[in-house]
Order: structure tokens, then sequence, then C-alpha cells
């Protein structure tokens, strides 16, 4: 199906030249991630990096054991 999507968007051209977010939360899906964004670059869209975080297991966007406290306190999510 994402072939399908993605073969679809190359032949309207509607999205060449436009800015892209793709972030990624899943911490296994790293390879996946850059084969995509690579795939998509190529295509002719703008990766937005700034708009586009990437988890992985060593800096996981989701913390299934983390207390109020600990969110509060961690650098890059409290406030």
């Amino acid at each position: 199906m994402m072939k399908n999507a993605l073969d679809w968007i190359v032949s309207s051209g509607a999205l060449v030249d436009k800015p892209l977010a793709f972030p990624n939360i899943a911490t296994r899906a790293e390879l996946a991630q850059s084969h995509l964004t690579e795939t998509l670059q190529t295509m002719g869209y703008r990766l937005i990096e700034e708009c586009s975080p990437r988890a992985t297991l060593a800096a996981p966007y989701v913390l299934l054991d983390a207390t109020e406290e600990m969110l509060a306190e961690h650098p890059d999510i409290g406030p």
C-alpha cells in the first residue's frame, strides 16, 4: 500500500518542493525511517529536520515507565 501511495504522489507532482515533516517515534524503525526519508528526498520533497524527530532505542520518545516527576525533570520534555 505504501508503494502505491508513493507512486500516486510522484506521478501527480503535487508535492514536489513542498516542506515535509516526517517524525518517527517507533524506536525500532530507524532503518525504515532512513530508507523512506531517502526515497522522499529523491522524489523532490524538502525534509524539515527540526520538525522530524527520530526516536532510537538509545533515545526513545515514549517512556513507558516514566512517572510525572521524571517527565517534568526530563531535559527534552519538562518545562
